[in-house]
């Protein structure tokens, strides 16, 4: 479930500006002004070199509706974890692109932890704490072996997509939504350091 946020410019009242700001179903705080983004998506590569975003929760169905399944698109090495990186210097919003593994954090969960489960209870016998806390630490130890396996197989392909420089100043210092938190930023409209991103729900 992404965090989504809230970002506007408290001295102009305007937002950034991007190409791709879908995060699916969204439940806000009911305020206006500004742009909700997620601090990143999911993304496939399509033959024409377009990357089509995958909001959540409809991955799977989108994947489906242009001819792919998680399996297929993984194999083929079309899916992609798209942050938003800001600027620190001017302000400007940047998409960079790095090859995702295939599996989706929820959908880890929901395979991992009730196997693990009912394997605790039925096979092991263990009390239902016991069971939960196992079931948790299983969920955890499968997605960072994923995780792993991932980092390897596209360390080298990854490092060439990394964002090096801004297209606008050419500065080479970013941050994420995520980590600017409630700090102020440079907003890329007025020059003011004015921008916040601000949670806004979750997609």
């Amino acid at each position: 479930m992404p965090t989504i946020y809230r970002i506007q410019c408290q001295a102009c009242g305007k937002g950034p500006e991007v190409s791709n700001c879908l995060a699916g179903w969204v439940t806000t705080d009911g305020g206006k002004g500004g742009v909700i983004l997620p601090e990143g998506y999911l993304a496939i590569k399509l033959d024409s070199g377009e990357f089509k975003s995958l909001p959540h929760p409809t991955e799977t169905s989108t994947l489906k509706s242009l001819g792919y399944n998680w399996n297929s698109a993984a194999r083929q090495g079309r899916l992609y974890r798209i942050t938003f990186k800001i600027c620190k210097k001017c302000g400007t919003y940047h998409e960079e692109c790095q090859h995702h593994n295939g599996m989706a954090g929820c959908l880890l969960a929901l395979i991992v932890f009730p196997l693990v489960l009912f394997a605790a209870k039925l096979v092991y016998k263990a009390n239902w704490s016991g069971a939960v806390f196992g079931a948790y630490l299983s969920t955890i130890a499968a997605w960072g072996i994923i995780a792993a396996v991932s980092w390897l197989r596209w360390r080298k392909p990854n490092s060439q997509l990394k964002l090096k420089s801004c297209s606008k100043c050419a500065a080479t210092e970013f941050t994420t939504i995520q980590r600017a938190g409630r700090k102020a930023l440079i907003c890329p409209h007025c020059g003011s350091k004015s921008m916040y991103c601000a949670i806004a729900g979750m997609s």
